[in-house]
């Protein structure tokens, strides 16, 4: 539509009246023109500027127009004079956006796939997040966002901001890539914007104080087209004053000046936002719960009736409402009761070809919120003169309401009638889409006239609307992309059955799709018709696991061009699929266009598919199916957090069939991790941690078993796999590039032949070593150890990974990494605790001894050590008295026994002493038996084994023990309790 800034402006405070930033009004609309030659702008930036971004998060939004988007040119260009630190805002010579962005000499590109359409206003946003994360927005649509690996975090952008060119270090040289066209509302932001926050001020002015915004530039400035060369900068709005230098601008005319900002903003249906389109809604249920309900002024009762007006919301093309004949009043119309509000734009009317007098040409739309107040929100004239495709009333701004009633109001039309009646809705894809997922590729689903319900093909008798696929008639043209930009609205394709007779049957997953009722057109015309769908996979690699389905695309007439996500399948104008003959628009074969999804052309996310068929006779139908035995292909996957790369830089492992896995089969891709094959062993106090692998290698060949421990325990995988310089299987040196501090990654050989290996990596800074060892048997079976010895302090929470694959990077001279996609082999993801300085207590039991024998049995200095543990005071008593009162310290009851508490460490490191508490089963207060501390081992590895007499403690009661370790860093530990009697 052709829209002023003001109109735009005017729209979103009229449906956005609760936003945070509010709109202002604007006393004038100006944009600035650059011509493409040596216009351009310079921000005055540099370190400690506040485009100096450093370690914060940023936002760069603005509104562009060019008559040349397959041409490349620079948008926003700001640098380092000494580091390769840089940010890009470019338009490629591919017509589309794309942002690089480089941290400390690591970069990322992304690049949006939608092309940009020539002399068309759009909006575009690219945004730094979460330290390394980037992503680029065009009218409010994302990208796949990308991410810069292990880069150090900061954006150190010393030099000025250039603006419509690029420029190295001197402003006066090194120009290039000039911008052609028109800019304005260029903003920058200190903080990242949420891709809500986009979409809702994209349309508004600001006021410059808004929160994080660090420059804002409207350019509503001077006189359009004026005399404008008094000017010599372009205000910033906000209070720091970086105001944009004008260089070269004639500032005179219509070009190379401010000028009015006007011209098409958006090819898209009046309603809807840029972005969007329409798309009608399916009733949910028709008939059933839930489901849409319809009634009308009147139904006839000719040719035995059946002409109910819940025949115009069944989804169906061959059933049909029909009031009956009124010579008095031709006042006929039919109402919609959605069950509850629903905010729409506009109805889609899909008539009879059959009965195409009853038609409804002249009509009022009128909607209401209860059903009794209706109001009227358009009126005008359908044409009833064509094939009977369905017609789309399109409102001039979104409506809520939960009931729609279409009038007649043509006083010839003395009866009505119709098939379907639809809302139509503002959306950026359609209203059923199938996603791609790691358990399944619901590849069928994709199929043309597939029902979801069934998991079958739909009758082709219903003449129903197929659910995924959508169709729009288009005038001729050769060019795909601008024809489906400037759909403004979509219809859902007609499940119609065989096209000219039966020269293809369809599968029973599949059925032919057109535009109208049994597929008849009147007249030559091209369609389009679409597939949404989305790819639910953690990451772009996973892309490479649907490479294997493949589509069949049948036509009666000529598929011309496919586009998926924009990016036409075309080569050198010519559409090179396997089985195609360069399809221009001739009749029917029986030779179908294949199309294998290609991971080139896809995105993690969003998908769509759109095929432009030229017509040549007066048939149009489509028939897409896939290839029988199409499948996604198996990849296993670790299931540790996102943090560790299972997202962004995904441990992806594809699953061949010779066996190479860890653990006793092939891991199934369904359930994610089994732990089959892996057993991992801490010993508490020394924190060394064994991981005890099994698995096969039948390749025949050798393949590398790899594992990593988060031994920063930073979540975060931040290291790479340690082989020692060149690895041979002998001892490793474990220095230099093969380890990262804080981590602890071995990798160690796993032959494909009977044969042993072993490895030993040095100790290097956070890196206490690491070892491990293989044995492999005759069939393949092999077991491995890795030992870890993390240098954690405190009881610690952490991930491992261990990966096991033939590829060839892991034999290369380059560390592999934990992260990223392998060709084989298998990977498992593990959580663990280590607890470093807590003893491992063994065994704990209670007995009865004689008082005299423990007596008899202790030395001097274990009788004193004994009564100054039960807090006895030792002085001014002879020696020679000791025992004594040990005797009758430790039988207080005179029966000669005393209970005696027995515990066993298996490992001690930095135990300093235990103390001993007792209580009686049930009750509530515990007892400290001994008043001094028991002395510990302070390092045994092998631990020891401890005795102490409870005098306290009476037989036949059941009784509560723990026990409290001191450690030597000043914390403690209990264990217990535990139930002991005797």
């Amino acid at each position: 539509m052709k829209v002023e800034k003001t109109i735009l402006l005017l729209f979103f405070s009229l449906f956005l009246p609760l936003l945070f930033i509010p709109s202002v009004a604007l006393s004038q609309s100006n944009a600035l023109d650059f011509d493409g030659t040596d216009d351009r702008l310079l921000i005055p930036g540099g370190a400690g500027s506040v485009f100096d971004f450093q370690a914060s998060d940023f936002t760069i939004e603005l509104w562009i127009k060019t008559p040349l988007p397959g041409v490349e040119q620079t948008l926003v260009y700001a640098q380092n004079s000494m580091t390769s630190d840089m940010l890009r805002l470019s338009i490629d010579a591919a017509g589309q956006s794309s942002f690089f962005l480089d941290l400390g000499g690591k970069n990322a590109v992304v690049t949006h796939p939608t092309a940009l359409v020539a002399d068309t206003w759009h909006h575009i946003a690219v945004v730094r997040f979460s330290n390394d994360w980037l992503n680029i927005y065009v009218d409010g649509i994302a990208a796949t966002k990308q991410r810069i690996s292990r880069s150090d975090g900061l954006v150190d952008l010393d030099q000025d901001i250039a603006i419509g060119h690029d420029y190295t270090y001197n402003p006066s040289s090194g120009l290039a890539n000039f911008f052609s066209g028109q800019m304005d509302e260029l903003r920058f932001w200190s903080m990242e914007r949420s891709e809500a926050e986009i979409q809702d001020a994209a349309g508004l002015e600001l006021l410059g104080n808004e929160p994080g915004l660090a420059a804002y530039y409207d350019f509503n400035q001077g006189v359009a087209e004026g005399d404008n060369s008094t000017i010599f900068s372009v205000t910033d709005r906000t209070t720091n004053g970086k105001h944009a230098v004008l260089y070269s601008f004639s500032l005179s005319g219509s070009s190379s000046n401010f000028v009015e900002k006007s011209g098409t903003v958006s090819e898209l249906a009046p309603a809807c936002e840029i972005g969007e389109a329409l798309f009608p809604m399916e009733n949910s249920n028709p008939g059933g719960i839930g489901g849409w309900t319809a009634t009308a002024s009147s139904v006839s009762t000719a040719f035995g009736g059946g002409w109910d007006a819940g025949h115009m919301i069944d989804n169906r093309v061959n059933t049909y409402w029909l009031s009956e004949t009124n010579t008095l009043d031709s006042d006929h119309f039919i109402t919609v009761d959605m069950g509850s509000t629903q905010t729409i734009a506009g109805l889609q009317y899909f008539y009879s070809d059959e009965n195409s007098d009853a038609a409804i040409e002249e009509f009022e739309v009128l909607t209401s919120t209860d059903g009794v107040n209706f109001n009227v929100v358009t009126t005008g004239q359908l044409v009833t003169d064509v094939e009977a495709i369905a017609q789309h009333i399109v409102f001039d701004s979104e409506v809520s309401a939960r009931y729609y009633r279409l009038k007649s109001t043509s006083p010839d039309r003395l009866h009505v009638g119709g098939a379907e009646l639809s809302p139509l809705v503002c959306a950026a894809r359609g209203e059923h889409v199938i996603a791609f997922t790691l358990n399944t590729c619901e590849a069928d689903a994709l199929n043309s006239g597939y029902d979801l319900a069934t998991g079958t093909a739909f009758d082709a008798a219903l003449d129903r609307y197929d659910m995924q696929w959508h169709v729009a008639q288009i005038d001729s043209t050769t060019n795909t992309l601008d024809a489906a930009n400037g759909v403004a609205a979509w219809q859902k394709a007609v499940v119609i059955g065989n096209v000219q007779g039966n020269w293809f049957p369809p599968s029973s997953t599949a059925e032919w799709i057109g535009i109208s009722h049994s597929g008849s057109n009147s007249r030559t015309v091209e369609h389009l018709y679409r597939l949404d769908f989305d790819i639910d996979l953690p990451h772009q690699d996973y892309l490479n696991t649907l490479k294997f389905i493949t589509f069949d695309f049948y036509s009666d007439n000529g598929i011309y061009d496919i586009l998926v996500n924009g990016n036409s399948l075309k080569d050198n104008g010519y559409l090179n699929l396997r089985n195609n003959k360069n399809h221009t628009g001739y009749s029917a074969t029986t030779i179908p266009v294949s199309w294998s999804m290609d991971p080139d052309h896809l995105r993690v996310g969003t998908n769509t598919l759109i095929l432009h068929v030229k017509s040549v006779g007066n048939y149009t139908g489509l028939l897409a199916d896939l290839s029988p035995g199409s499948s996604c292909t198996a990849i296993d996957v670790g299931s540790a957090p996102e943090a560790y790369g299972t997202k962004a830089e995904a441990p992806v492992h594809f699953i061949k069939g010779t066996p190479l896995y860890i653990g006793s089969s092939h891991p199934n891709p369904s359930t994610g991790d089994d732990h089959d094959g892996l057993t991992l062993t801490t010993y508490a106090g020394s924190g060394k941690v064994t991981a005890s692998l099994a698995g096969k290698n039948a390749t025949g060949a050798p393949a590398m078993l790899c594992g990593y421990l988060d031994g920063a325990a930073d979540g975060v995988v931040d290291g790479r796999f340690s082989k020692g310089m060149t690895y041979t299987g002998s001892v490793g040196d474990g220095v230099g590039d093969t380890a990262i501090a804080g981590n602890e990654e071995v990798c160690i050989q796993v032959s494909g032949n009977s044969g042993f290996h072993s490895l030993t990596l040095a100790a290097v800074s956070g890196f206490n070593g690491a070892d491990a060892d293989c044995t492999t048997q005759v069939d393949g079976v092999f077991s491995c150890d890795l030992h870890f010895y993390p240098n954690f302090t405190v009881a610690t929470q952490t991930y491992t990974r261990f990966r096991l694959t033939s590829d060839s990077e892991f034999f290369s001279t380059n560390s592999p990494a934990p992260t990223g996609p392998t060709g084989d082999g298998e990977v498992e993801d593990q959580e663990l605790t280590i607890t470093p300085t807590a003893a491992v207590i063994g065994s704990v039991s209670i007995g009865r001894v004689p008082v005299d024998q423990l007596v008899e049995q202790s030395d001097a200095s274990t009788v004193m050590a004994l009564l100054e543990s039960y807090g006895i005071e030792l002085e001014s008593r002879p020696e020679s008295s000791l025992a004594e009162l040990l005797l009758k310290t430790l039988d207080p009851d005179g029966d000669g026994s005393v209970a005696l508490v027995r515990w066993t460490t298996l490992e001690e490191l930095g135990t300093v002493g235990f103390y001993l508490d007792r209580r009686e089963a049930g009750g509530d207060e515990w007892v400290r038996i001994n008043n001094k501390m028991l002395p510990g081992l302070i390092d045994a590895p092998f631990g020891g084994e401890y005795l102490y007499a409870d005098p306290g403690a009476m037989p036949d009661v059941d009784y509560l023990y723990k026990l409290t370790e001191q450690e030597a860093w000043g914390s403690r530990q209990e264990y217990g309790p535990y139930q002991l009697s005797y």
